[in-house]
């Protein structure tokens, strides 16, 4: 397993098994695969509702804590309760701490390896400085955020001195994410790519637009490497680390199966030509 180190020295590895819309009544055998062929890293948050699913997954597979690096997030939906109008009042339900507290207590644990900000909701800013006293605290040992445009992060840098340590946000060849990618490097910060091949509910064809075009086919062939795994690497090779998400044994392994080979400067440029900056999941940038 290849890892990063964060700006603040937490040594975090590159691939890492994506949670989100795996099924709960699956998920202690998914990870219990996932750990057997190597993964070291699971990313979860509140809105997946699985936290719960997964600390009994890794209590059932008695899966060290101390080996696994455990991520989850913090969603605004997790604080305020809007009631049946939008015309109601925000009615806050809970703290950053006491949501913090109630992940950590559903995930088995009493400390998390990562916790992000799910998304640039209103009150961010807030929320920022309450996860920043979780990590003075000791609780967690990195913070970040996730879909966090450049004006977002320049917003928390005039009002706090921690630098996110990664900010989690879709990136795959049909939405590259290059000016954001740099943006967050040249700033210290880890690039964290969810989405790798696009796949959501909303749209069902990313991932079949992506792992079927004759780009990333005739990259694959010449490598002996499957379409996915032409694709993590292409991310990888950007400095950017991946949780892609797999229910199998073959293609947790595959997934992982990234390191023993490049790309070339052509095949690099060949996947960016793909970019159509299209996103497949909600849009920072309209939302």
């Amino acid at each position: 397993m290849e890892y990063v180190i964060l700006n603040n020295g937490v040594k975090m590895p590159m691939v890492g098994l994506g949670s989100h819309m795996i099924p709960n009544d699956q998920m202690s055998k998914v990870i219990a695969m996932a750990y057997e062929v190597g993964y070291r890293k699971i990313d979860s948050a509140w809105l997946y509702g699985n936290e719960e699913f997964i600390g009994k997954a890794l209590k059932e597979n008695d899966i060290p804590r101390e080996e696994m690096f455990i991520t989850s997030k913090l969603n605004i939906n997790n604080l305020y309760w809007r009631g049946y109008h939008q015309t109601l009042p925000n009615i806050r339900i809970r703290s950053v701490k006491k949501a913090f507290e109630e992940s950590c207590k559903r995930l088995g644990t009493d400390y998390l390896d990562l916790y992000l900000l799910h998304w640039p909701s209103p009150g961010y800013e807030k929320q920022w400085e309450d996860v920043v006293k979780l990590y003075e605290a000791g609780r967690v040992k990195a913070i970040g955020v996730s879909s966090f445009l450049p004006k977002h992060l320049e917003r928390l840098a005039s009002i706090s001195s921690i630098v996110p340590v990664v900010n989690q946000f879709e990136l795959n060849p049909i939405n590259s994410q290059v000016d954001e990618t740099l943006y967050n490097q040249s700033k210290g910060i880890q690039v964290e790519a969810y989405a790798s091949f696009g796949t959501t509910k909303k749209n069902e064809n990313a991932s079949l637009e992506i792992l079927g075009h004759e780009t990333i086919l005739t990259i694959a062939e010449a490598h002996k490497k499957t379409p996915s795994q032409i694709v993590l690497r292409w991310t990888v090779q950007r400095g950017v680390t991946v949780i892609p998400r797999s229910k199998s044994r073959e293609h947790l392994a595959e997934n992982l199966d990234i390191f023993d080979f490049e790309l070339t400067e052509e095949e690099m440029k060949a996947i960016y030509a793909m970019n159509r900056n299209r996103y497949s999941r909600g849009n920072p940038h309209i939302e």
